[in-house]
């Protein structure tokens, strides 16, 4: 991982690994983010338990950043869909849910980035309910898109293909609700500004045309 040590920051807090990092530049002292550059700082992030029997050890919660984030220095210019789901949108607003609700939320979001990001964003609880879900090659996933660049047209590609792999308008629609989701509350935390993508698509009648 090419993070300069003064930058980067893995520590353990509250019994669970948590990341952080600022980057370089004039402004990297400031809290805040901006409209031109993205964020000027990132975390602390959670990335997994630290103790316990199924703590991960720090060797372990490297590897994690290295998978998900493969280039911090990079975040300068916006955080990707999987970067925010996985160091926010779960630890921020899904873990304090419901335990059926972090069900719903961990399959749901299967469809919509790496199912292995998923499984990693929910540590050790994961592993527990065991993997659901799997890669599909060619699927047309949001998580290497950064916020800013997902537009309807990239939710449309998205509801296309689960119409097209058979599944079912009640799960379609729940797919399209977590991805506007994510995007309210990104828009909450101040990472994304703009018109919900998800919000924009209109995709009720897109199961009559998505095989043609």
């Amino acid at each position: 991982m090419s993070a300069d040590p003064a930058n980067f920051e893995l520590h353990i807090e509250d019994g669970l690994w948590k990341f952080s990092f600022r980057p370089h530049g004039p402004d990297a002292s400031k809290p805040g983010r901006s409209k031109s550059k993205g964020r000027t700082d990132v975390g602390p992030i959670w990335i997994g338990t630290a103790i316990g029997p199924k703590g991960l050890t720090r060797n372990e919660a490297m590897e994690i950043i290295r998978n998900i984030f493969p280039s911090p220095l990079g975040w300068e210019k916006g955080l990707t869909v999987a970067e925010f789901v996985v160091g926010k949108f779960v630890p921020m607003y899904v873990v304090s849910r419901s335990i059926s609700s972090r069900i719903y939320y961990r399959s749901i979001l299967k469809h919509i980035i790496d199912p292995k990001v998923v499984d990693q964003a929910f540590g050790n609880e994961g592993a527990r309910e065991g993997a659901r879900g799997r890669f599909v090659s060619g699927w047309p996933y949001l998580g290497s898109l950064r916020l800013e660049d997902v537009q309807p047209e990239s939710v449309k590609n998205l509801i296309t293909a689960a119409f097209n792999h058979g599944y079912s308008i009640h799960t379609v629609s729940h797919i399209r609700d977590v991805v506007c989701t994510i995007f309210s509350f990104a828009a909450r935390e101040r990472d994304f500004e703009g018109d919900n993508p998800a919000r924009l698509f209109k995709w009720l009648n897109l199961r009559h045309t998505s095989h043609a």
